[in-house]
């Protein structure tokens, strides 16, 4: 998918973030909605000091669009912190 990315121009996805109107710009609908994780992702980032924090936000989100029952939403996100639950290192110390 990063591929396709790479294959936009920067305009394009600028205007894209803006609009949210993929089919105008002729963003195929899977590259607009991972335009779009990657966004979130980079929004988390900048809120977030730790990845597990990151990562945990980000899968609480995709949970919560499932139309999984609440008891099922919870034994998901009870996994993912259970995942999660390493000595956190900041994500600016990363690659240091």
């Amino acid at each position: 998918m990063i591929e396709h990315l790479q294959k936009l121009p920067p305009k394009t996805v600028e205007q894209f973030l803006s609009s949210r109107d993929a089919e105008a710009l002729g963003i195929p609908p899977k590259l607009a909605e991972y335009i779009l994780q990657l966004n979130e992702a980079a929004n988390l980032l900048r809120e977030h000091k730790y990845i597990s924090e990151c990562a945990l936000k980000l899968k609480e989100s995709y949970i919560d669009n499932t139309d999984a029952t609440d008891k099922d939403k919870q034994r998901m996100i009870d996994e993912v912190e259970r995942e999660l639950n390493i000595t956190d290192i900041p994500h600016e110390e990363i690659g240091n």
